[in-house]
């Protein structure tokens, strides 16, 4: 049978069984050693279950286990030729041009000045251990935190008024979480581009005033030349800009802007904007 440390029962799961199987002075996640998960069919659980493999963590799918293992209980699993598949995605977290896993290499170095403070209402990414439910995107939301968008693999944007995850961090199904810094923002595009740039498009959040980050882009030297709703929602709105390129690191500083990018050299009408909105083509979608 599967060796069980911990076990843990949380009242909040009602549609998966979850069991945590660390010890409780393992190390953090961004410190240990690389583990894997896999997925074993419901039809084969009973053979994998006599190969005494000791999972970090295991969850209940109903029509299959999946498991967090180390490599020793790969190999393990591997040579029993119980049937199996690796999803070898599953830590790395896709955010423009960055891709990494946190939890095991960390984040990844950025330039200076170009990450956001713990300090501040800003975004925040929640990575999971796995495909979610709606529980536990519940537990999210009824911490008061919007989820705002997914990223790929099985994290989610939300928006932290302040440190308002800080009671969840340590949820069995929360693999990591860590904040949406201003280096992860700006499009590649925009790298080359020098002086003065028409039609910078600066997505950003709708903290309920709006008014405050247009104040902010135009104390930066940005011309505002039109702002629309990004989704029918009102979740994100865009701007488009008339800014030096010297600002755009000061833009994406910007707590609420989530993306910069380079909407074109011709300037986007409202009449078409609302089309796109519509067909929903905007960035983030």
């Amino acid at each position: 049978m599967f060796r069980q440390k911990s076990p843990v029962v949380l009242g909040l799961i009602a549609l998966l069984a979850l069991l945590v199987l660390a010890p409780a002075g393992q190390t953090s996640r961004a410190q240990a050693a690389p583990t894997h998960f896999v997925e074993i069919a419901a039809n084969d659980i009973a053979a994998a279950r006599t190969l005494d493999l000791n999972p970090i963590l295991a969850v209940d799918y109903s029509s299959f286990q999946r498991l967090e293992l180390d490599s020793d209980d790969l190999n393990r699993l591997e040579i029993s030729g119980v049937p199996y598949v690796l999803d070898e995605t599953a830590g790395i977290l896709q955010v423009g041009r960055y891709q990494f896993d946190p939890a095991v290499a960390g984040e990844p170095a950025l330039p200076a000045g170009m990450r956001a403070a713990d300090n501040q209402p800003g975004f925040r990414f929640v990575q999971f251990t796995g495909p979610t439910n709606d529980a536990w995107l519940d537990s999210i939301s009824a911490a008061g935190m919007p989820i705002l968008q997914y990223y790929p693999h099985y994290t989610y944007l939300v928006w932290d008024e302040g440190r308002q995850l800080s009671g969840l961090e340590s949820s069995p199904f929360i693999r990591w979480t860590g904040l949406l810094h201003p280096a992860y923002k700006q499009a590649e595009e925009l790298d080359t581009m020098a002086g003065r740039i028409s039609n910078v498009d600066v997505m950003f959040y709708n903290d309920g005033n709006i008014g405050r980050t247009l104040n902010q882009l135009e104390a930066l030297g940005a011309e505002i030349l039109n702002v629309f709703p990004a989704q029918p929602d009102q979740a994100f709105f865009d701007a488009i800009v008339r800014l030096d390129a010297g600002q755009l690191d000061r833009v994406a500083q910007i707590n609420t802007v989530l993306w910069l990018g380079y909407s074109g050299a011709e300037p986007i009408l409202d009449d078409e904007m609302s089309d796109q909105i519509v067909a929903g083509n905007t960035p983030g979608n």
